[in-house]
């Protein structure tokens, strides 16, 4: 009998967690169907900011960037699987590759967890941890705040890479990233993409104008893109977060499914072992009853 109530009580547990798993499943697929809408229109937006600044091989080919600052965006929230084990994973990857060829890289975190990794595996290039970033709703006026102190850091930069998740659907996530490049080095290779690009042509023939009376008006025009694009990384994070949730969650209420209808079986045949040992007692008691 004391193992049945072990098994009652192990049924009831993993009954409840069954049901949480649920709740906490259901509400991450609410949410994500709320925020579709705000996605696809977001991304018609950021189209032509991405195409107008999209300098990536006339950079790489005319300037040579040395100074990095490599921005990690990860999640602190819990029941969202491994989200935060694949940036650290392309952090590793991307700040060996750097290193290795006598770069300079510094090392900016947006969540607790990111910060307690970079603390752990790199803490000399650790230039600012940012926080608390959860606690309150996501809006251009707190990605503004982070931006200024981002960038405060180091004036020093050739470029920004902010690296996080991307929400694809809602059972893949990508790590992705952005790389932003600095007024300096964008003034370093306008001249260059105006001989070779047709695209945009104007637009960067008055921003090169601007820049050649007061550099400041680059550096405005910076800022705004630097603050469109990490929010966009902030926003994708965290639509990757319930996406990933969704589906730790989905596997886990899968599993613990599986776990309870092993314990019921078990539960169900210790139960009619004990009935049927107990009738067998009870009969050879009375036959030796009438025997006597």
């Amino acid at each position: 009998m004391t193992y049945i109530r072990i098994l009652k009580k192990k049924i009831a547990s993993y009954s409840s967690l069954k049901d949480i798993t649920k709740a906490i499943q259901l509400v991450a697929l609410a949410k994500l169907t709320s925020l579709n809408y705000k996605l696809k229109r977001r991304q018609t937006q950021l189209w032509v900011i991405k195409k107008i600044f999209q300098l990536q091989h006339r950079i790489d080919s005319d300037y040579d960037a040395r100074r990095y600052i490599l921005i990690l965006v990860t999640t602190d929230r819990s029941c969202c699987g491994i989200p935060n084990s694949n940036v650290f994973k392309v952090v590793n990857k991307v700040l060996s590759t750097l290193l290795s060829h006598q770069k300079v890289v510094k090392l900016i975190t947006i969540g607790v967890k990111g910060k307690y990794f970079l603390r752990r595996a790199y803490p000399s290039l650790v230039k600012l941890c940012v926080t608390d970033v959860g606690s309150e709703p996501l809006s251009l006026l707190l990605v503004q705040h982070i931006a200024e102190n981002v960038l405060r850091c180091d004036i020093l930069v050739d470029q920004y890479i902010i690296i996080y998740n991307r929400y694809i659907n809602i059972v893949e996530q990508r790590i992705s990233y952005y790389k932003i490049y600095t007024p300096y080095l964008l003034s370093s290779s306008i001249y260059s993409f105006l001989e070779f690009g047709k695209k945009y042509y104007s637009f960067w023939a008055s921003v090169l104008k601007l820049y050649n009376a007061r550099i400041f008006y680059l550096c405005d025009l910076f800022f705004s893109f630097f603050c469109l694009l990490l929010l966009d990384a902030l926003e994708e994070n965290e639509y990757s977060e319930l996406g990933a949730r969704y589906r730790a969650m989905d596997n886990s209420h899968t599993n613990i499914v599986e776990m309870l209808n092993t314990l019921l079986i078990k539960y169900h045949k210790v139960r009619q072992e004990t009935i049927t040992r107990e009738l067998i007692e009870i009969i050879s008691a009375a036959s030796c009853i009438l025997e006597k």
